[in-house]
């Protein structure tokens, strides 16, 4: 029996020797990223819109449809805001913000401004066919994203985003009020400029928060993660998957500063379960240089 338990232990032993660096030390997968949405500051000329507290419907919307982060409720926002006997726009400073973002228990807090948000139509005369109009509609947005724990801005932005459309002749003063967020707003030219400028936003403020994972098995060419649906991961995404090496730390403090990241591959993800993704990487017979425990992430 002895000896038995003694060959048992030497087995464990092996098998841990064997395990990647990487893999040894992965530590837990994070959650999601708590965020709060602020209404944004509005700068244009049709208050009837209410284009800050649609801009923030916007927001809410595209950052809970990455997968990525869990958005406070607005209400809960509106009521810590009231509290602390702040307003609902942007008009809140960084660092009070970042105190609003504290007592919410969120990361990182969202404000901003719209600077335009319009339909300008212009005429060209055509010969023998008269004057032709062309409608373009041209949405500016502003926004920064608050770090609440030290409450530094860690991102200042500006997007415009121009969808325009021949033969029709539109004036923003004469449309009726929609719904942001709504199908019919999407479908009108000032709602398809509205998403672009978002989605460039939404981009940026995703590469604050890198989703990271690890792999989990390697056959072949076929690459399996721990990156699943819950994390954001879609069918059709590409994965970029490295390995990190030594650890530069500040020889002073012992403080971490760096470590050295060698990308090995991209994998272009062909199935999402909750919480597992499956790849097949981009360059043929690069499985072969992939680990287990190497890591992963979203390529943007």
């Amino acid at each position: 029996m002895a000896v038995l338990m003694l060959a048992a232990a030497l087995l464990l032993l092996a098998g841990e020797m064997q395990m990647t660096p990487a893999a040894a030390q992965a530590p837990p997968q994070q959650g999601k990223i708590r965020i709060a949405v602020m209404d944004f500051l509005d700068q244009t000329n049709y208050p009837q819109w209410h284009v800050g507290r649609g801009m923030r419907v916007e927001f809410e919307t595209r950052l809970v449809q990455t997968g990525q982060f869990e958005v406070i409720e607005r209400e809960r926002l509106e009521q810590i805001m009231q509290e602390q006997g702040f307003g609902a726009t942007g008009l809140v400073d960084p660092s009070s913000a970042a105190q609003i973002g504290k007592l919410l228990g969120v990361q990182a807090m969202i404000m901003g401004s719209v600077t335009k948000f319009d339909i300008q139509t212009n005429k060209i005369s055509v010969p023998i066919l008269g004057s032709v109009a062309s409608s373009e509609a041209v949405v500016e947005i502003h926004v920064r994203v608050v770090d609440t724990n030290t409450g530094s801005i860690k991102l200042a932005e500006m997007a415009e985003g121009k969808e325009s459309q021949a033969n029709i002749s539109l004036r923003l003063e004469g449309m009726p009020p929609m719904a942001f967020g709504s199908a019919n707003f999407h479908s009108t030219i000032l709602g398809k400029a509205t998403s672009k400028a978002v989605d460039q936003l939404i981009g940026k403020i995703m590469q604050l928060f890198p989703v990271e994972g690890y792999v989990v098995k390697v056959v072949g060419d076929k690459v399996y993660t721990n990156l699943g649906r819950a994390k954001g991961v879609k069918v059709g995404q590409k994965l970029l998957v490295y390995r990190l090496g030594e650890v530069i730390t500040d020889p002073f403090t012992g403080q971490v500063l760096s470590a050295e990241k060698t990308e090995i591959t991209t994998i272009t993800v062909t199935s999402v379960e909750q919480l597992l993704s499956i790849g097949t990487v981009d360059t043929p017979g690069a499985g072969a240089r992939i680990q287990i425990g190497d890591k992963v992430t979203i390529k943007y």
